[in-house]
C-alpha cells in the first residue's frame, strides 16, 4: 500500500478507503461499478493484489483467533496517526470481555426480530462501531456458546468505518447491516449502508455486501422509529418492526451457481 500510494502520488487515507470500496464491489451480488471509482487497469491489479493479500491475512488469523480486525488496526497506525483522523478503537480483549459481561454464560433469551430475509434472530447492535469489533466479538462470544447466528446492527458516521466494518462482517460469515448515518441526531435516516452476506443465508454460497440508500430497508433505522412512535403513543409497541420490508432481489446469476469459499477446504 505504501509503495501503491507512493508510484500513484495517492495519500495512505485515500489508498485505504479505495482498497475498501474496491473489496465490497468484488462482493456486490448484482456486479454494479462502484459508484466515483477512478483508477485505471494497472492499478485496479494493485488493488487485488492488495485484496488478496488481506484474504491470506484473515485466513491464518481465523484458523487460531475467533476474530481478527486486520483493517482496523491497519486504519489506527496509517489512517489514524499519519492522517489526523484521530480514531482509536477498542482494544480486542476489551471487546471479549464486553461480550463476556454483557452474556454471560447462557444463551440470550431475549425477543426477536424478523429481519428481512435473515428470519427472526437476536439482534445485537452498536451505534458507533467502527470498525466492528465489539460486534465481531459479540458474534464470536454467541457462536462459543451454541446460539443462533444474532443479527449484527453496526452505525457509524464516518464512511470509512462503516466500510470497514461492512467487510469485517462478510469476512467473518456474519449476518447484518451497516449503516452510515449519524445515529445520535438523525438514527433514522441513512446516508447509505449495506447489507452482508445475503448470499450465505439460508444455503451457503458466496459471502455478499450490497449497498443501499433506502433507510426503510435496514431494521436499524426502522427500531429506531418505532422506538420514537412508541414514546408518542404508548400502546405502540416495538414489535411492530418485525414486520419485514422487502429489499429488491439481488439478479439472478445466468449460470449455475458455483460453491465456492474465501478460504479452502481447511477453513
Amino acid at each position: 500500500m505504501e509503495k501503491f500510494g507512493y508510484r500513484y502520488g495517492i495519500g495512505m487515507a485515500e489508498t485505504l478507503s479505495a482498497l475498501l470500496d474496491y473489496i465490497i464491489g468484488c462482493m456486490d451480488p448484482e456486479g454494479k461499478p462502484v459508484e466515483g471509482w477512478r483508477y485505471n487497469k494497472e492499478q485496479n491489479q494493485c488493488f487485488y493484489t492488495m485484496m488478496s493479500v488481506y484474504f491470506n491475512i484473515m485466513q491464518d488469523a481465523l484458523v487460531h483467533d475467533g476474530w481478527h480486525d486486520a483493517f482496523g488496526d491497519l486504519f489506527m497506525e496509517w489512517a489514524g496517526s499519519k492522517n489526523a483522523l484521530g480514531q482509536c478503537f477498542t482494544p480486542a480483549c476489551i471487546c471479549d470481555m464486553m461480550a463476556d459481561c454483557t452474556f454471560g454464560d447462557t444463551k440470550p433469551d431475549v425477543p426477536q426480530v424478523n429481519c428481512n430475509g435473515f428470519g427472526r434472530r437476536i439482534t445485537v447492535s452498536d451505534c458507533a462501531c467502527g470498525s466492528g469489533r465489539l460486534l465481531l466479538a459479540a458474534a464470536s462470544k454467541l457462536e462459543r456458546m451454541g446460539a443462533e447466528k444474532p443479527y449484527l446492527i453496526g452505525e457509524d458516521i464516518d464512511a470509512m468505518c462503516c466500510k470497514q466494518t461492512a467487510i469485517n462482517m462478510m469476512i467473518h460469515g456474519c449476518f447484518g447491516e451497516v449503516i452510515c448515518h449519524d445515529s445520535l441526531c438523525e438514527p433514522g435516516e441513512a446516508r447509505f449502508g449495506y447489507i452482508v452476506n445475503e448470499g450465505l443465508y439460508p444455503f451457503p454460497a458466496l459471502p455478499t455486501i450490497r449497498r443501499f440508500t433506502d433507510p426503510n430497508v435496514f431494521i436499524g433505522c426502522r427500531l429506531w422509529k418505532a422506538r420514537e412512535q412508541a414514546k408518542e403513543s404508548p400502546r405502540i409497541k416495538e414489535a411492530v418492526i418485525v414486520e419485514p420490508v422487502k429489499a429488491e432481489p439481488a439478479a439472478k446469476p445466468k449460470s449455475a451457481p458455483i460453491q465456492l469459499s474465501l478460504f479452502g477446504d481447511d477453513y
